[in-house]
């Protein structure tokens, strides 16, 4: 079935928890996927857009809040994982063909439910621990190394766990309209409203526009 996808839109909302625990900040983003491995990201926080794209080929970013000028070219660790989310089918689907590695770790828990630990290395990019619901097959979470450089200068690396929940039918497929993201103390949850299949989107929403400046050294 997923196969059948040729694309995806997903739109929702990342919560940001307030000082002390308190109310957090909600930030408005869309995710469009489109085969092959196209990915366009938006978001809005404090009236400034935000902006990361894959046409395959070149990765980007759009960023006013790290002081950018215009759209910047993203290479080393940040393209990697660009690459990975741009990938509609997931590590699993059709691993050996991608030259992907799978190793079985044995059986734990996570919020009370049996899942199976399966470390999962691609040919290039970060490996993944993926934890899958042994009833369903369904991820319960991910685990993985985000490396510094993916968040921004002068942050440190740190692990990154996904915990998906709230899984829906959307036509012939189960997705998680609640992931819960954790990394360096700090939580954020996103929430998503709707998700559409192959939304017919033009090609030219995810390249890079003309004239932007050279990527800069990593």
């Amino acid at each position: 079935n997923l196969k059948a996808v040729q694309g995806m839109k997903i739109t929702g909302r990342v919560t940001l928890p307030g000082a002390g625990g308190g109310g957090g900040m909600e930030i408005p983003m869309t995710i469009i996927t489109k085969r092959p491995n196209r990915f366009r990201q938006e978001s809005e926080f404090q009236g400034q857009k935000i902006v990361v794209g894959f046409d395959g080929t070149k990765a980007w970013m759009i960023n006013p809040m790290m002081g950018q000028a215009g759209p910047q070219a993203i290479e080393g660790p940040r393209l990697d994982m660009v690459k990975q989310q741009a990938d509609l089918d997931g590590p699993l689907v059709d691993y050996k063909a991608k030259g992907t590695t799978i190793e079985v770790q044995g059986v734990e828990t996570v919020d009370g439910k049996k899942v199976h630990k399966l470390k999962v290395t691609p040919k290039t990019g970060r490996p993944v621990t993926l934890y899958l619901d042994a009833e369903t097959g369904l991820e319960a979470k991910t685990v993985m190394e985000a490396p510094a450089e993916a968040a921004g200068p002068g942050a440190p690396a740190a692990m990154l766990e996904s915990v998906f929940s709230n899984y829906q039918a959307v036509v012939n497929l189960t997705m998680p309209h609640t992931i819960q993201q954790k990394a360096n103390g700090q939580v954020l949850q996103i929430n998503i409203d709707k998700i559409e299949l192959s939304p017919g989107v033009d090609d030219s929403q995810f390249a890079m526009p003309a004239g932007s400046p050279a990527a800069p050294k990593q």
